[in-house]
């Protein structure tokens, strides 16, 4: 008895590392694909504790080649894409999500730091996406008096509008924009202060007249699904 116990326990282990083995391969050839890269390497890092990030994670280094860095923007981009790939098609395996995925990109000679999204953080991703979408539909289409529904009660928006209004008079108006990718990060909570997990969304805004881009900055509420802040131009 003693015997087939180990024989079946070494079977399912067996069988557990041939679904890793492949959930890997098919995210390092999917994320490739999607970003153009040169190599991705995927593996599953031991436990872990970093950037307030706790448990297990699966470690994607992303090398892009050639010889220029990108930018913040763009970087975080990068990295957005590949956790979002590598949990959905972990999640097509029905199999345990690790805690968080941590993503380093290389790019024109330089490595970027770790860049860590939680998978349950991972999960809302397509409601703030929608939420960004929405946003920004009613900008390009200079709907003001409509983006108050996609975010917190209580946000003053007024800021935003004005700088959006008077660049339309200038003739220097959002005339597109191109949405970027999200990240997680730790913030706070407006009326207390006390610390928080928060989701930031990046786009790119196109304005009339210009080929220049203009990154613009979402923070939203996880656990609300509402935007709680916007800026144009963040520092």
């Amino acid at each position: 008895m003693k015997r087939i116990t180990s024989t079946v326990i070494a079977l399912l282990l067996l069988s557990a590392c041939t679904i890793d083995f492949k959930a890997n391969q098919q995210i390092s050839a999917a994320i490739k694909n999607k970003v153009k890269a040169i190599s991705v390497t995927v593996s599953d890092g031991v436990e872990a504790n970093t950037n307030g990030f706790n448990g297990s994670k699966k470690e994607i280094v992303v090398d892009l080649g050639g010889n220029n860095a990108i930018s913040k923007t763009v970087l975080v981009g990068v990295a957005y894409h590949c956790a979002d790939t590598a949990y959905q098609i972990l999640n097509s395996y029905k199999e345990k999500l690790p805690s968080f995925f941590q993503i380093r990109v290389k790019a024109g000679g330089m490595t970027s730091d770790n860049i860590n999204f939680k998978s349950s953080l991972l999960a809302k991703n397509n409601i703030i996406t929608a939420k960004i979408k929405t946003f920004m539909a009613a900008v390009v289409a200079r709907r003001y008096t409509d983006l108050p529904g996609d975010m917190e009660p209580g946000l003053n928006l007024e800021p935003i509008t004005s700088l959006l209004k008077n660049a339309d008079a200038s003739g220097n108006g959002v005339s597109g924009y191109q949405f970027i990718g999200l990240q997680h990060a730790m913030g706070f909570h407006n009326p207390d202060k006390k610390p928080m997990e928060v989701i930031q969304g990046w786009v790119m805004l196109s304005a009339m007249g210009t080929k220049a881009q203009y990154p613009m900055l979402f923070v939203a509420n996880p656990a609300t699904n509402q935007l709680s802040s916007v800026y144009i131009n963040p520092k």
